[in-house]
Order: C-alpha cells, then structure tokens, then sequence
C-alpha cells in the first residue's frame, strides 16, 4: 500500500500533448514571420536594384524611338521604391505594341495577358523576341540576375535597331544634308513669294477690283429680277392666248366640223387629203379629185355621194350652233384656174357655186336654207371668186403647171365665225 500510495503523490515532469502542439505552433509562427520579413526585404531589394534599369530602358527608347508611339507608356520623372514586379512586367511587355520596335522583335509576339504579372516570363519573353536563331533565344544564367537582364536586353534591342553605331562624322554628315534639303526648301519658298509679290505688283488695286465685282453683282441681279419677271409675263400671255384659243369660236366650230363630217362618211376622204379642214382659216376645202366640172360648164360635174354627205353633215352643224351662235355665215366658194378670160372665169365660179349651193339644199329637202344666223339672215350663202385666190406654190411648183392649176380649181366651204369678245389681261 505504501508502494502504491508513493506512485500516486509521485509528479510527472513530461510535457502533456496539448502544451507540445502549442510550441510547434509559436515556434512556426516566429519562422513564417522572420521569413516574411526577409521576403519583404528581398522585394524592397529587388526593386532598388530594378526599378533604374527598367524605367531607364523604357525612357531611352522614348527618346530615340519618333513620334508618339511610347508615349501610353507612362514612367515618373523619379524612380520610387514602391514599383511592384508585376508593373515592371506590364511596362516591358507595352513595348511590343510599337511599331518602330518591330525589326528589333523578328519573332513577334512578346508576352500573352497572363504573363504580363510576372517580371520573370516578361523578361525572358522580351528576350526571346528579339533572338534570330533558336540558339539565341535562351539567355545566359548571368542574364536571370537583377543587376544585368534589363541592361542585356536593352543592348540586345539597341543592336537590332543599329542605334548607337552610328560615329559622330556620320551624324554630322546625314544632319548636313538634312539642313541643305531645307534650305532648299527655303530658297524655293522665296522663289514662289517673290512671284506671287510679282503677281501682285502688275495687278489693279484690290479695293478697285471688289468695287467693280460688287458693281457686276448688282447688275446681274438686277438682270435675273427682270429677267423672272419677263419669264412670268410670257407666261401670262401663253396662258391667256391658250385659254383664247380654247374658247375661240373659229377653234371650236372647226373642231365640231372635223368630228361630223367623219361620223357621215368622209373620214376616208379626210385621210386620203381629197378633203382638207384647215382650222386657221376656217373652211373645209374639197379638191377637184371629188367634185369636178367639166372645162367651161357648170351644169354638170361629179362627186354627187360626197355632196350628198358633206350636205347631212352641213346640216348636223347648222343645228348644233343654233343654241351657242358661233357661225355668223356658211359660204360656198367656187375657184377656177388662170386659163381664159379672168372675168368668163369669175362668172363661171359664180354660176358653179350656185348649182354647188343647190344641190346641197336640195339633198337636205331645202332645211340649209331655212337656218337663219344670231342676226336673222340666212347661214348659208354662195359666191364664185374665179382665179383671183390662187393658192400658194408649193417648193418646186410652177404656176403654169396642170398640177398647179388643178390644185386651184376647187370649191371651199367657208366657217365665218362670231369675232372673239374677250381682251389680252397682259398687252
């Protein structure tokens, strides 16, 4: 029992589990901590040692590179420590967007987005780029240093560009002729003012000129006014001797004429030009081809059918103007040729007019001759006129001609109508 009471009051100097987890914990703790502290150093160290080299490429480039190609690239006037790795690498990586770069980058494409993070890939990338050969794409183990990969690439870039190869005599000789090609510009340029100066000096004042220009402007506007206004005055006048004509009784009997004599059987005549209706002067003319006598005889001649219907259609007319009194008087003209005794010819186309007259009253049962014009006298009326209205030559013909003389030999029925009332509005 006092063996066995000793055991129990016997204390235990080894430490229980719990209290060893808790010093691996603390001791774990004090190592992350000092390694974070001197990974943290490491990357204040590394961007000491980086920060120069890379912002001093990029400005370098700036400067040799033309224009405004590197200009989104942007780098502070003064280097600061708080430059991460991951901006170094987006800033080396903007270089391959330029284009004057390109015969420094034969293999193109420098670095994708996601290397873009990480300085590292972003150096090799860059490096890479400008190798020639696949033995020169690999870069020395000295170029993975900080103090040395940015200088390595910047002169690998430089040599690709033919930068910095150039001897101070060559420089002087290319700004040489640079000068001389200006200055040749410049001698032109004088060339060109001193005949423009030249142009100047031969020509009239200027103030005269645009005095005389503004002069011509008036008056050709003034030309244009009255030139709209002589334009609105035809027009006027176009459109009132439309509407006269449109409204002249002459112009509305001939018509009417026309439309009856074909609606009676004569359109074939019509075409054929044996009858003509001739709406200036106002007649219906039938040519010797239809009605003709024999030489010195009135009595007899032929064409007695197209009588017949000339007379139905003188008739539909006599009976149509009753209500609008446009026909003053209807004559039937009889003409002879030159041949004989003018005044045996005046009394046989009288006498032939006559007959003419009569038979045409007669085919209508004597109505012709009971129509009566706006004034009471009779429509219809005859007169015989011989050789003294000739009709006019045509181009080639003679008056001595049988053709000629044929042609004269005729008989016109004469429209003479009621004179227009209305007046011009623009004389």
């Amino acid at each position: 029992m006092m063996n066995q009471f000793n055991l129990q009051n016997e204390e235990n100097f080894w430490p229980c589990v719990s209290d060893m987890f808790l010093a691996l914990f603390i001791i774990a703790l004090v190592l992350y901590s000092t390694a974070s502290k001197k990974e943290g150093e490491g990357d204040i160290k590394f961007a000491r040692q980086t920060i120069v080299e890379c912002e001093g490429l990029v400005r370098d480039l700036q400067r040799i590179i033309p224009g405004n190609e590197l200009s989104d690239v942007k780098v502070p006037e003064e280097s600061h420590e708080n430059r991460t790795q991951p901006e170094l690498a987006a800033m080396l990586c903007s270089l391959q967007n330029c284009k004057s770069l390109e015969p420094a980058f034969p293999n193109k494409q420098i670095a994708t987005d996601e290397e873009l993070g990480d300085y590292d890939k972003a150096i090799l990338m860059l490096y890479r780029a400008t190798a020639t050969s696949d033995s020169d794409r690999e870069p020395p183990e000295d170029c993975y240093t900080p103090d040395a990969r940015v200088r390595k690439l910047k002169s690998r870039i430089l040599d690709k560009l033919e930068i910095g190869k150039i001897s101070p005599e060559e420089k002087l000789r290319r700004l040489q002729e640079e000068l001389a090609e200006k200055e040749k510009k410049i001698r032109q340029l004088e060339t060109d003012l001193a005949e423009l100066r030249e142009i100047v000096a031969k020509t009239p004042e200027v103030e005269e000129l645009l005095a005389r220009q503004r002069e011509l402007d008036a008056q050709i506007r003034k030309l244009k006014e009255k030139h709209a206004s002589v334009l609105i005055a035809k027009d006027n006048i176009i459109n009132e001797l439309q509407r006269r004509l449109n409204s002249d009784p002459r112009t509305i009997v001939m018509q009417k004429v026309r439309e009856i004599l074909k609606r009676h059987g004569l359109d074939a005549k019509l075409n054929s030009g044996d009858i003509e209706v001739e709406d200036d002067l106002g007649l219906v003319r039938v040519k010797s081809s239809v009605v003709s006598f024999r030489q010195k005889v009135y009595k007899k001649f032929t064409g007695l059918k197209e009588l017949a219907l000339l007379a139905e259609a003188l008739q539909e007319i006599a009976e149509q103007d009753k209500g609008d009194k446009l026909i003053n008087n209807i004559v039937i003209e009889c003409h002879a040729d030159t041949d004989g005794d003018a005044f045996e010819n005046e009394e046989l186309s009288a006498n032939r007019a006559l007959y003419i007259w009569k038979y045409l009253d007669g085919s209508t049962q004597g109505e012709l001759a009971k129509h009566k014009n706006s004034k009471g006298l009779g429509l219809f009326s005859h007169a015989g006129f011989g050789c003294r209205v000739p009709l006019p030559l045509e181009m080639g013909e003679s008056p001595y001609s049988d053709a000629y003389k044929t042609r004269c030999r005729r008989i016109d029925i004469r429209f003479n109508c009621n004179p227009y009332k209305g007046e011009l509005t623009n004389k």
